[in-house]
């Protein structure tokens, strides 16, 4: 077996897109910098950024433009036969789940069409963890934003929505826990690209949910799910010092269009 790890840490899904992707979803070819969108305005990522980036050249071109990584390290492997394809990516386009769940799909559909030896390779995504991106933050958007491209043929992915690491000294949008995220790739690939019965990858998908209101003026909810003999409640754990409110993943998208922390 070969890998071909390539990558580039706290980049946009523009960068990864072609010209040709970018005008599926109405996105100008000119730059982010041209175009004056793009801002990196969360702490963490700046701050992972820098923590991995100490030694990198200064004078490198901004890798956030629009189809630059394409043209220079997605391009170049097209002629290349390749089996599926890895994506651990969408931190850095938090804030505009609309877009990414036009672009996500596209650019896959976009990158088979223009792989010379195989255009329906397999596709394998990590839905985003946890992190600390501020109460205005889009996470949990755009993780839906992800799963649309599960309406693609050949394309599975990976949860690590409880697997937050508040605690992680590299910032804590680098959770440490990469042998969870790597076992349930294996799991999706397992029965997606290999055919095999592997009940791991069946997850509880939540199928309705009704609320109560309760005397103590609190909303009680109550979450059915399809195949709920797949369902694992973790207890809480957080690091020391940190409060556990702090940590509990659970919220809910009501029809106000707002996301609500809950407890469990």
């Amino acid at each position: 077996i070969g890998l071909i790890s390539n990558n580039w840490g706290g980049t946009i899904i523009e960068a990864w897109s072609s010209p040709d992707a970018l005008a599926k979803c109405n996105i100008s070819s000119k730059s982010y910098d041209d175009n004056n969108d793009f801002n990196v305005d969360n702490d963490d990522i700046k701050d992972s950024n820098k923590f991995f980036n100490d030694d990198v050249d200064s004078t490198l071109p901004n890798p956030n433009q629009n189809s630059v990584l394409w043209n220079a390290m997605i391009s170049p492997y097209l002629s290349h036969t390749i089996y599926g394809v890895l994506w651990y990516q969408g931190e850095s386009n938090i804030n505009e789940a609309l877009k990414y769940a036009c672009m996500f799909p596209a650019m896959i559909q976009d990158w088979r069409a223009k792989w010379v030896n195989n255009n329906d390779f397999y596709f394998f995504f990590v839905q985003l963890a946890p992190w600390s991106a501020g109460k205005s933050s889009m996470v949990p958007d755009t993780r839906n934003a992800q799963l649309v491209a599960l309406n693609l043929p050949r394309v599975g992915f990976a949860t690590a929505v409880d697997l937050g690491d508040v605690g992680s000294p590299y910032t804590n949008i680098h959770p440490r826990d990469k042998q969870d995220v790597s076992a349930r790739l294996y799991n999706a690939a397992s029965v997606i690209a290999y055919g095999k019965n592997n009940p791991a990858y069946d997850y509880p998908w939540a199928r309705n949910v009704t609320f109560s209101y309760k005397t103590d003026k609190t909303i009680a909810a109550l979450v059915s799910f399809a195949t709920p003999q797949t369902l694992v409640l973790k207890p809480m754990t957080c690091p020391q010092g940190i409060d556990t409110n702090n940590c509990d993943n659970w919220s809910f998208y009501l029809s106000d269009g707002k996301w609500y922390p809950t407890t469990t």
